[in-house]
């Protein structure tokens, strides 16, 4: 699992050379409980053609890029499947700055699969289903794993 990590967020690196024309920045909020959602979640996302980035704002302050696997060109005006790998962390919950320092946080990282399905004709409303297999530590307490799953409800601004 911590090899994929890696290696998205190495492919993740790419996104800055990408952002043109074809990157698209949404705003929504995740459900779930996976490395982007504990429960709900204020989400800003960042798409390209092959990469992505989801940003996990409150609650859970997240990172998790994405690679977009390659269809044909008429598929992706649709739905387009991606892989993704990434930490969440819930401050809200374990109060503070012991969570940014390490101390009683319960990070929440984890890879899987998902998608993103544009709705309506416009294709400014994005549905992102997610499921994948996650860790969830706790240095003092447990280290478990997790199935994981999410679905976020974005809009998709004009570029």
């Amino acid at each position: 699992m911590y090899v994929l990590l890696l290696i998205l967020s190495m492919l993740n690196i790419s996104i800055a050379e990408e952002s043109g024309p074809n990157s698209k920045i949404r705003l929504g909020i995740c459900g779930g409980f996976s490395p982007q959602c504990l429960i709900t979640t204020a989400q800003v996302d960042i798409a390209g053609d092959q990469f992505g980035i989801s940003l996990g704002l409150f609650p859970t302050v997240s990172v998790v890029p994405r690679y977009y696997l390659p269809l044909p060109k008429s598929d992706q005006d649709k739905w387009k499947p991606y892989i993704y790998g990434g930490v969440g962390f819930f401050p809200a919950i374990d109060g503070g700055l012991d969570c940014y320092l390490g101390f009683v946080c319960l990070p929440r990282k984890g890879v899987g699969i998902g998608t993103d399905i544009m709705l309506f004709k416009s294709k400014q409303i994005i549905l992102q289903p997610t499921v994948g297999v996650g860790q969830m530590q706790n240095t003092i307490l447990f280290d478990s794993t997790l199935t994981s799953a999410s679905l976020s409800i974005l809009y998709q601004f004009d570029s």
